[in-house]
């Protein structure tokens, strides 16, 4: 028997159903068929139902199944294989989606050229899930080999488009090479379980006696139950098959009870139900038709109005229209402002008017929101109230053997090793993990470097260390032993057993075998994951392993021993897991439930929060075209004579009556917003005409929560003399270029330099400063071969024009400076060729075209060079400063060149620089650039008259057909002026010394560092953090020169009036 229980009112009536099939007297047992999303939903309904009724009705016993995942109804081919497994048939399989994706990849590999278009497919199982998916619809709507056969004559015959024809002759060859894996490995994947078991109902209707054999009576329970199907009927319609499957269990005993909308009017709403009666009843006698008792209690009347009219596409002119307050429409700048604002309004709805967390729904019309809303929610306390799902395909087990698998492919470089540590699985604690990661970056080991045990030495290139234990140990060794030996060893050797294996049975197998060795470690974390009360994490952490293990499984049988290589082995994994999810009841019975659209209609809730609609994708969603597009699949219901619905117009349908029913689920409140930046639903413009309720720009999602306290004063900051005391030692040493840092930022200095708070260090690639430091060592070591030669400016004149006359001289020489540089470097990196080419030739290019202009200028300056990386430890008379509280500070540094004039014995220091820089007295007055002039005093105790200093440019390339000339950049100073900048200097070291012993730590920044974002703050490590605003930050004026307090330019003299006023007056 079936029942068409007419349903008169769009509110759902899902608790009405369940009174009504709970309160019915019925035979056998009770089945609530409802859509595999909303099962949990449904489920506590019947439970909150059951648990008012007597204990007669519990023991009839009440079962929950599922029918349909996003529309694609499944539950009757679960009956079909239920009652050929009670028969003793089994399905062989035929229903599994991934034997047939296997399955058309082997015929794939074995036959692609014999395909017109789906040869193409091969590997690319995104395409393959396509083909799965149209026979599977085939097969639900009757499309066998014969209809494709047919459906392709015709196509010939009609001199139809190659395209159209190309894919009907690919899936006739596809089908029969299909029949013959059939044949072959005994798999049935032509199998239809609904047509199979359809064959044995009628046999039954045609011979009921054979229900007392033992084959089938098992299934005499099975016809005495009653099935109450909820959510079916308006939305998607039976298939034909599925409309005969229906009936022959009816004439079998079962009674079926659908609940569609009835009524007179022809809205589109009511469409599919009247379509949907009229295909089921169609010639079949035993149906009856009854009026399910409508239950309108808890519905607000003042919605009532909006939902109607939207669900029955009724315009009305504003005059009509009465705005309610029940329903809200909100306009808000940014996605996270629009869950904030979700947030809060549940805040209000549970604290001040009276709602539980479980009469709140969340829609979202868009899936990826979804992702943020748990972040989000938790900034307000909501996280443990929120329904969640899981992703199995984002457990560790899956990121673990993906990242095995890629290992191989991607020449197991440190990124991908790290993602495979990282999941938890591997036997590395996470400090050791970030020990390795740094231990890595800080000397470019990755790829086959990770396995060779000379990058993991305790010698003068490695020279960091680990605290562990209580003591410091070499960290290479430490790493090599506890991470390298112990764990990527064995791992590389399981990536490449793999790798190796061509079939793809083969590597299933062995991928098996080593995801297996898991099982402990996944125990472990499971565990940790219930200690935290955090039991669906670890349920989907044990089922993601068992997902995996089954899937590994079914790739080893005989009809997988087929070629595949590793990219479309991993290709495959991430396919046949990318939807894997596990949805769980939560924890707590009471908490917010989210939900996609297709999820929302089929229990009612008080509060509805839509979310994440744009005129794209609600109420009409974008339908994907598969392998056959629309006006293809029409085009072959007519060739094939089986009829097939138009897929864009039963989607957009089915569209319009969910949105009508979510809405009519609604039974208090509709809130409705959106993001300022995505377009205007037509749902949005509705409701919006209804609300009384409508602002834009209402609320604003605070990103950080709250403000930020701090527990320093970032502009009166300061570490204490006692720390200070205990960070300093007795004797320590600093380089001037530290000193400038100190006078560009109080606080960078300390976290820097101090308190050792410093970036990680990081020896892979080429970082900005490589290029100045290989040109560096390239003149030094040049140079000071030169001068061996050629001691007189004469004579390097006479040397640059041989260079420039002998190409292979130039050549030879500027080889020579390379290689030594290579050669002593402690990175790694710059012993390989691609360091060679990249920076190597723009090194070579540029030495090259300097080092002649360089030897020219000492010629006719007269300046020979004399000293190079002038080492100020070695001084015998080095400057050293000893601060009020006893603190003695050396200064290190090395001056890069010292020239001589041979005449005069006057002398200059000459620093290289790859950029343009030039001597601004401005800059040394703020401490900005002292270097130089600390070099000088340095030099001129050591018995060298220095008298200038300057910047010899490098790095710059000539501009093309200009003359170009490169010249130090001297300060040009006379020889009082120098002497009054070079004691400024050394006294304002002095007073930096004492500023920095007394642990002077403000985060001002130095105004000639730049303005706003521009600042010395925009690139600092520590912006943010250290409490200055670096979009505009708070600066200190060191620069003021007297009468230029506006900040007006100022003549050399007038800055070095300047320094010597404050001489005198650097102590107040």
């Amino acid at each position: 028997m079936i029942c068409i229980s007419g349903v008169g009112s769009i509110h759902c009536q899902t608790e009405s159903i369940i009174r009504e099939c709970l309160d019915r007297e019925r035979e056998g047992q009770l089945i609530f068929v409802a859509p595999e999303s909303s099962k949990a939903s449904v489920e506590r309904l019947v439970t909150s139902a059951v648990s008012g009724k007597n204990e007669g009705v519990v023991r009839k016993g009440i079962d929950i199944t599922s029918s349909w995942v996003n529309g694609d109804v499944v539950s009757f081919i679960r009956l079909a294989v239920r009652i050929l497994d009670m028969c003793g048939l089994s399905d062989g399989g035929g229903s599994d989606k991934i034997i047939m994706r296997n399955a058309i990849y082997r015929i794939l590999v074995s036959h692609h050229n014999e395909f017109k278009t789906f040869g193409k497919f091969l590997g690319k199982f995104e395409y393959v899930d396509a083909i799965t998916d149209l026979l599977g619809d085939f097969r639900r709507y009757g499309i066998g080999q014969d209809g494709i056969a047919r459906a392709l004559e015709n196509a010939s015959e009609g001199n139809d488009e190659t395209v159209y024809t190309d894919k009907l002759h690919d899936l006739k060859l596809l089908t029969m090479y299909m029949e013959e894996l059939d044949l072959q490995f005994d798999l049935k994947l032509m199998f239809d379980p609904i047509s199979e078991a359809m064959t044995i109902l009628k046999t039954l209707l045609q011979d009921k006696s054979l229900l007392d054999t033992r084959r089938y009576r098992g299934l005499q329970e099975l016809f005495r139950s009653t099935y109450a199907v909820i959510g079916f009927g308006n939305i998607r319609l039976l298939t034909p098959q599925e409309i005969g499957f229906v009936r022959l269990l009816s004439d079998l005993g079962c009674s079926f009870y659908f609940y569609p909308f009835l009524a007179e009017d022809e809205a589109v709403i009511y469409s599919n139900a009247r379509s949907f009666i009229r295909s089921l009843t169609d010639g079949y006698s035993d149906v009856i038709y009854e009026d399910l008792p409508v239950a309108e209690e808890g519905y607000s009347d003042a919605l009532q109005g909006a939902v109607s009219d939207y669900a029955l596409r009724i315009e009305r002119e504003d005059s009509e229209i009465i705005p309610v307050s029940d329903i809200s429409c909100s306009v808000l700048k940014t996605t996270d402002d629009v869950i904030g604002y979700v947030a809060n309004e549940i805040i209000k709805l549970t604290r001040k008017e009276g709602y539980r967390y479980k009469d709140i729904r969340i829609v979202c019309a868009d899936e990826t929101l979804k992702d943020n809303l748990r972040g989000i929610m938790g900034a307000f306390g909501l996280d443990i109230f929120v329904d969640r799902k899981i992703v199995i395909s984002n457990t560790p087990v899956f990121r673990y053997i993906i990242a095995l698998t890629e290992l191989p492919i991607r020449r197991y470089r440190l990124e991908d090793v790290m993602s495979l540590i990282r999941t938890g699985l591997a036997g590395v604690t996470n400090e050791d993990a970030d020990a390795f990661e740094n231990y890595c970056i800080r000397y470019n080991v990755s790829g086959e470097r990770l396995f060779a045990r000379e990058y993991f030495t305790a010698d003068g290139k490695h020279k960091a260390m680990l605290y562990r234990e209580g003591r410091r140990v070499p960290a290479g060794d430490y790493i090599w032993e506890n991470i390298i030996e112990r764990v990527l060893i064995p791992i590389r050797e399981s990536a490449t057993l793999i790798y190796n294996e061509k079939l793809l049975s083969g590597k299933a197998m062995e991928l098996a075998r080593f995801t297996d060795t898991l099982s402990s470690n996944i125990r472990y974390i499971a565990e940790e994951f219930v200690d935290r009360k955090d039991t669906d994490r670890a349920s989907a952490l044990v089922r993601g392993y068992s997902e995996v293990m089954s899937l590994l499984v079914q790739f080893t049988t005989p009809m997988n021993e087929v070629p595949i290589d590793q990219e479309a082995f991993l290709s495959l994994l991430k396919i046949d897991m990318r939807n894997k999810v596990q949805t769980t009841i939560p924890l707590m019975v009471d908490s917010v439930e989210i939900v996609s659209p297709d999820q929302a209609y089929i229990t009612p809730c008080k509060v509805m929060f839509l979310i994440g609609t744009t005129a794209e994708n609600f109420p009409y969603s974008k339908v994907t075209e598969g392998i056959m597009n629309s006006d293809e699949l029409a085009r072959l219901s007519s060739d094939s004579g089986v009829e097939l619905p138009d897929k864009v117009k039963s989607r957009n349908t089915s569209d319009l009556i969910t949105s009508a029913l979510m809405f009519g689920a609604v039974r208090e409140k509709i809130y409705i917003a959106r993001d300022l930046s995505s377009s205007e639903s037509s749902v949005f413009t509705h409701f919006t005409r209804y609300s009384a309720d409508f602002g834009p720009d209402i609320f604003k999602m605070e990103t950080s929560g709250k403000e930020v306290e701090r527990r320093h004063d970032p502009f009166d900051a300061d570490i204490a003399a006692r720390y200070m005391d205990e960070l300093l030692d007795d004797h320590m040493s600093v380089s001037v270029s530290s000193i400038e840092t100190f006078n560009t930022c109080h606080m960078k200095y300390m976290l820097q330099y101090i308190l050792g708070i410093r970036e990680r260090e990081d020896g892979r690639g080429i970082k900005a400063n490589v290029m100045g430091t290989i040109i560096h060592h390239m003149f030094e070591v040049s140079l000071q071969d030169i001068i061996k030669t050629c001691s007189t400016p004469a004579a390097l004149g006479e040397y640059a024009q041989n260079l420039r006359n002998d190409e292979t001289l130039l050549h030879e020489v500027s080889r020579k400076a390379f290689t030594d540089y290579c050669d002593k470097s402690e990175n790694y990196y710059e012993k390989t060729p691609g360091f060679a080419v990249n920076p190597g030739r723009k090194a070579i290019r540029l030495f090259e075209y300097v080092l002649p202009i360089m030897l020219d200028e000492a010629c006719t300056s007269n300046m020979v060079p004399y000293k190079f990386e002038m080492d100020l430890r070695d001084s015998a008379d080095p400057v050293k400063i000893t601060t009020t509280g006893g603190k003695e500070i050396s200064f290190v540094g090395f001056i890069d060149r010292v020239d001589l004039d041979p005449q005069t014995n006057k002398a200059r220091i000459i620093d290289y620089k790859t950029g343009d820089k030039k001597i601004e007295l401005k800059k040394t007055l703020a401490g900005l650039q002292t270097q130089l002039f600390a070099y000088a005093n340095s030099a001129i105790r050591e018995g060298i008259d220095v008298g200038d200093v300057g910047y010899f440019e490098i790095g710059m390339k000539p501009s093309s057909g200009a003359d170009f000339k490169l010249a130090p950049k001297l300060s040009s100073l006379s020889r009082e002026q120098f002497d009054d900048v070079r004691t400024y200097v050394d006294m304002l070291i002095r007073h930096n010394c004492e500023e920095i012993a007394a642990g002077k730590a403000d985060a001002r920044v130095n105004s000639l560092t730049g303005n706003g974002s521009n600042s010395a703050c925009r690139y600092c490590p520590y912006s943010g953090a250290c409490g200055n605003d670096p979009r505009s930050p708070e600066r200190m004026y060191n620069a003021l020169v007297i009468g230029h307090e506006d900040g007006s330019s100022a003549k050399d003299d007038e800055i070095i009036e300047t320094m010597n006023h404050r001489k005198e007056h650097m102590d107040e």
